[in-house]
């Protein structure tokens, strides 16, 4: 099973709470002396632990992954320095509390070595006579179970026979075929009893172990049936339901917990009896209804409910469980969290649930993920949760319910009818046919508008001029296969020109071009159809694009790519939306969309507030105070059930909707498309008010030719309007706005892979780094060399080009010595002969053999800029990089206590991360790596032609990344010499290159936009080649003058090891491109084109009806 940590509390068969979700564990190291002695390994609490000062195991939970074995010796270790590899097994004594146990792991040594405590939880670590442990103040739990253990031991050690409990009359001795061992116990079973079972069972048994415990066996008929009964099971224990542990034994065979309870059956004759007795309404009945609530069981009845000790519930089924498309409503226990609450309306209701059970429930269940997905239904996690959503949603309590005793009765809050807007009118109503000739009014503007470049064009140039985001701001929110650092940076230099990729449709893009590479041959080019960069219509222009550009990650898809999910974001953050349907990402993706946002969160959130007030504008002017709108959804074949799927037509529910939605105001356009479509799907329609629409195509987002209008949630009650059943999907069926797929996070099965395809990063296998070695030493005869020791050896002070981190924190022996860092390496980088992970000689060849790898993909070096950023050129990290402390990584003993090796107790650390100390720690998988920023629009534009012939279904944003820099992928694809270059020098030098392509006019500057952090081209930067600076490594640049005389002899032009490298100069204006120049105009004297929503490639025609790479869904991941 995935590791799963088992922290956390369960409920057992009689009434407790216990520590471990999935049990807990103990090691009870033993040794015997010569002269008979036994003594045992205690550990002695501390005095603010759970039972604290009491004695007990070392041990804590088992974590879901864990035998028992495994988790008894993690604890020791992470408890205490014992060292268990002398240890030899002897056995595990079960304490079985039914659906929890602890486990005793007996262990025993030929040496009764001292142990100490590493955790503040512990007072001490003894060994103590076996004969005293009775008379200390012994852990509860502990304390009954010793009997039982003490009886093990005198067993094992032979002075006392050990009789085990005897088995009941009905048992019959196991036979075979052999059944497995217990998963966490490796016990065998010993005997086993046939049970009565209902349908989709094949077999049911009650099994007893050789530790005297009990388990009920099911070989299930359908492999599906019995991966719901594991999963199931792990919900149960997530959200504090007394349900027991099912254990995968293979692909239709379960072992599951026996909880022993008498039938509710015995005294009560339904359900609706336990609830007029108010069962529902203790602690254990609401989890239970929590329970049912979250896996939407259905035709659960009173036999299947027992009663444990102290008024607990227990739920057990002997068939196959019936899972509904939404809870069922009809169960009292249910009924806590939803009901029907009016005729045809079905909806999530207030529940006691705390914010403190909230947050712990909603943890422990994103923490069973793993465990979905080994069994290839995150389809079905996403579904619980998003069930989950909405029971947070209406949680009004504030007493926790988790601690309180099973029996304990809760105050149910007062049902109070919901307040929502009127419902949509039905099929064929006059209204209907009223609101349909309001929408397309308003969609035409009375209809003046009647194609999609003509709605466009409107909104683009509207949003330009009235957003508030300055262009650098807007230009940086836009980076994509149009747009980079180029067009921002040369903004206002007459010596670059603006070359619109469409005539008709400049808003499509532009090449910025330097006017010496202006061809009189090339149309494009000529003086009537450029902007010079310092012309006032070069601004309108790069604000248009911008637009154009942040629209079309809209048009792509409305969740399936980094940018339009930054956009849901900012949404919720611009308009405070909270009960919104989340959207699962990979970590990969979740970074991207943090980082998107980090860089461009206010202009998104501008470029969204700005087309709202323009909606709304335009709807008070029409006095439209309401939209009838529709929309498809629709979901894979075997996939998840959405909640909306099994009701009726008619039939209004709640369901959760992205903060931003695609809606369609002609229901004709849904049911076409879904003819077309095939498939298992349904047709909502939603009243809704005009204070939820965000945009209509004239003034924002939303395809013109599919009426398609852009909503945020409202009260998130819709209407089923029609059902579907079809064949499956066709494979060129077209999206629309109005589409989407099931509820959660899934994947749009006829999209090209994304970045938000949700790869389980953990699969890859991490790559093993080894740094280069490096034997070179200080020579203490060099007055620089000599002045580095005496620094290191704190006999000197630290000079002012020593290595600093911004708080002023300098570097020592200890840092370099914890970090394996030779000085001479730092010698090597304040001389500027290598960077840190480089020798000289290295150095010299990395930059020259780099330089002829680009020259081999067709790159003139003349034309690139070359540049070492991070911690390989400073030592330590930037300003967004805070080196880590004890108190950041609670669960992380091993890095603490490598972070206390380094730096002891004392609090002169660094604020900032130095090289390779993630790595060092423990936390990162890879060393420092070698960061280049290589600056070259030539290589950019390469890659834009690569990108065109082998990317095309991907989502243009991505071909630059958050700040600029171009995607990894298409950069090794476009300059294949450039990758194998670092590949062999990742090999060479046993680190990772990380390549940050730039066009040349660099990173972005944010100081241009009050930022202090920023990457854009300073005096400082670490040169390699530069056009000004070519080969920059022959002449390095000290940090002082008195470094400058430490190198020893000079550096030769060229080595044996280094390939002579030809530089090529610009080349001067060529008589056509001067007659350009002279000829373009300052100001283009005419007013520029309009241009259309839907983006195409730089020689593309008009706009194009959506297709399926372009379509877009309401909850959609490539």
């Amino acid at each position: 099973m995935p590791a799963i940590a088992g922290d956390g509390w369960v409920n057992c068969a009689q009434g407790h709470a216990h520590w471990g979700r999935f049990g807990a564990a103990g090691l009870l190291p033993v040794h015997r002396s010569v002269d008979g002695e036994a003594y045992v390994l205690m550990h002695h609490r501390g005095t603010h632990t759970d039972q604290g000062g009491t004695w007990a195991l070392l041990g804590g939970a088992r974590d879901s992954h864990e035998s028992a074995v495994e988790a008894a010796l993690r604890e020791a270790a992470e408890e205490s320095d014992l060292v268990a590899a002398s240890a030899r097994f002897e056995l595990v004594v079960r304490d079985d509390h039914g659906g929890w146990s602890y486990d005793t792991v007996i262990v025993s040594f030929d040496q009764r070595a001292a142990v100490r405590p590493v955790e503040d939880e512990s007072v001490a670590v003894d060994w103590v006579p076996l004969s005293e442990v009775q008379d200390l103040r012994l852990h509860p739990g502990f304390a009954a179970s010793w009997p039982k253990i003490q009886s093990a031991l005198d067993d094992m050690w032979g002075t006392e026979s050990f009789r085990a409990a005897a088995t009941p009359a009905t048992v019959q001795a196991v036979t075979a075929p052999s059944l497995p061992a217990h998963p966490a116990t490796d016990a065998q079973v010993v005997a086993r009893t046939a049970l009565d079972h209902g349908d989709g069972i094949a077999h049911r048994a009650l099994v007893t172990f050789s530790d005297d415990t009990l388990a009920v066996l099911d070989q299930y008929v359908q492999v599906q049936d019995a991966h719901l009964k594991v999963l199931d099971a792990y919900v149960g224990r997530a959200v504090g339901a007394r349900v027991p542990l099912t254990y995968p034994l293979g692909s239709r065979d379960v072992y599951t917990d026996y909880m022993p309870g008498e039938p509710a059956s015995a005294h009560y004759l339904s359900l609706r009896k336990l609830a007029d007795d108010g069962v529902p309404a203790t602690r254990d009945g609401v989890c239970l209804g929590l329970y049912f609530a979250l896996t939407a069981t259905h035709g659960v009845d009173v036999d299947q409910v027992l009663l444990g000790a102290q008024q607990s519930l227990i739920t057990v089924t002997d068939s196959v469980s019936s899972h509904g498309a939404l809870p069922d409503a009809a169960n009292p226990f249910v009924q806590t969290f939803y009901r029907q609450v009016e005729p045809h309306v079905f909806a999530w209701v207030d529940n006691p649930i705390s914010a403190v059970d909230v947050e712990i429930v909603r943890r422990q269940l994103d923490g069973l993920r793993p465990v979905f997905e080994q069994f290839g239904r995150s389809d079905l996690h996403d579904t619980v949760m998003e069930r989950f959503g909405q029971v947070a949603a209406h949680a009004v309590g504030t007493v926790p319910l988790l601690p309180l005793l099973p029996g304990d009765r809760i105050a149910l809050p007062a049902s109070v009818p919901r307040r929502h807007a009127a419902l949509a009118p039905p099929p064929g109503s006059p209204e209907r046919t009223d609101q349909q000739q309001i929408s397309e009014a308003l969609l035409t503007d009375d209809g003046r508008i009647t194609e999609t470049g003509q709605a466009k064009t409107i909104a683009i140039e509207a949003i330009a001029e009235r957003m508030r985001s300055s262009t650098p701001e807007l230009v940086l929110a836009a980076f994509g296969l149009a747009v980079g650092t180029d067009m921002a940076h040369r903004l206002g230099d007459g010596r670059y020109v603006l070359a619109p990729h469409n005539e008709q449709y400049p808003s499509m893009g532009a090449d910025v071009l330097h006017v010496d590479e202006l061809d009189e041959a090339n149309p494009r080019h000529a003086p009537d159809r450029v902007v010079r960069m310092d012309d006032p219509h070069a601004e309108i222009l790069v604000r248009w694009i911008g637009v154009s550009e942040l629209m079309s990650s809209w048009s792509y898809g409305s969740n399936n790519n980094v940018r339009v999910l930054a956009l849901q974001e900012a949404a919720k953050e611009e308009f405070g939306l909270t009960e919104v349907l989340e959207w699962r990402m990979d970590s990969k993706t979740r970074n991207a969309v943090a980082l998107e946002l980090d860089y461009n969160r206010d202009a998104l959130r501008d470029f969204l507030r700005t087309q709202y007030e323009m909606t709304q504008e335009t709807l008070a002017s029409r006095n439209i105070t309401e939209v009838l709108v529709y929309r498809a959804l629709t979901w894979q074949e075997g996939a998840a059930r959405p909640s909306w799927s099994g009701l009726s037509v008619g039939d209004t529910f709640e369901a959760r909707q992205r903060p931003l939605a695609s809606w369609a105001a002609d229901r004709q356009i849904v049911a076409d498309w879904l003819e077309k479509r095939g498939g298992h799907a349904v047709i909502l329609v939603d009243r809704k008010p005009a204070r939820d629409v965000l945009s209509i195509p004239a003034t924002g987002m939303g395809y013109f030719a599919q009426k398609e209008l852009v909503t945020l949630p409202g009260d998130g009650l819709v209407t089923l309007d029609g059902v579907i059943t079809g064949k499956a999907p066709a494979v060129e069926a077209e999206q629309t706005a109005a589409s989407s797929i099931s509820l959660g996070a899934p994947s749009l099965e006829d999209a090209a892979p994304a970045t938000t395809n949700g790869t389980d990063e953990r699969q890859v296998p991490a790559k093993r780094w080894d740094p280069l070695p490096i034997t070179a030493r200080l020579d203490p005869a060099d007055p620089v060399d000599s002045r580095i020791i005496r620094v290191l050896d704190g006999e000197d002070e630290a000079p002012d080009w020593w290595p600093r981190d911004d708080s002023g924190y300098a570097i020592t022996k200890r840092d370099l010595d914890f970090l394996g860092i030779n000085p001479v390496q730092v010698k090597w980088m304040l001389t500027g002969e290598a960077p840190m992970g480089m020798t000289p000689d290295l150095y010299r060849r990395f930059g020259a053999e780099m330089l002829e790898a680009l020259r081999n993909d067709g790159i003139d070096p003349a034309q690139v800029d070359i540049r070492i950023k991070g911690t390989g050129a400073g030592f330590f990290s930037g300003q967004h990089k805070t080196m880590l402390r004890e108190e950041d990584l609670p669960a992380e003993p091993t890095t603490r206590q490598r972070l206390r090796d380094w730096f002891g107790a004392g609090q002169d650390r660094p604020l900032r991360r130095p090289y390779d100390a993630m790595w060092r720690l423990g936390i990162e998988r890879e060393p420092s790596d070698i960061d280049l920023d290589i600056n070259s629009t030539a290589m950019v534009r390469a890659a834009r032609t690569f990108w065109r012939s082998h990317h095309s279904d991907r989502y243009l944003g991505d071909f630059m990344n958050g700040h600029g820099y171009l995607d990894k992928q298409t950069a090794m694809g476009a300059l294949p010499a450039l990758a194998e270059w670092s590949r062999k020098w990742e090999e060479t030098l046993g680190r990772p290159l990380s390549l940050g392509i730039f066009e040349s006019s660099g990173p972005f500057d944010a100081t241009v936009l009050g930022r202090s952090l920023s990457s854009h081209f300073r005096d400082t930067d670490w040169v390699i080649h530069s056009p000004d600076a070519p080969m920059a490594w022959r002449n390095p640049r000290p940090r002082s003058t008195e470094l400058a005389g430490s190198r020893g002899e000079p550096i030769p032009s060229t080595t044996p090891a280094e390939p002579q490298i030809a530089i090529s100069q610009p080349s001067g204006t060529s008589s056509a491109a001067a007659a350009a120049a002279k000829a373009f105009p300052r100001s283009t004297r005419r007013s520029l084109p309009t241009q259309p929503s839907t983006r195409q490639s730089d020689q593309s025609g008009p706009a194009r009806p959506r297709s399926r790479e372009d379509g877009k869904s309401e909850e959609t991941t490539r």
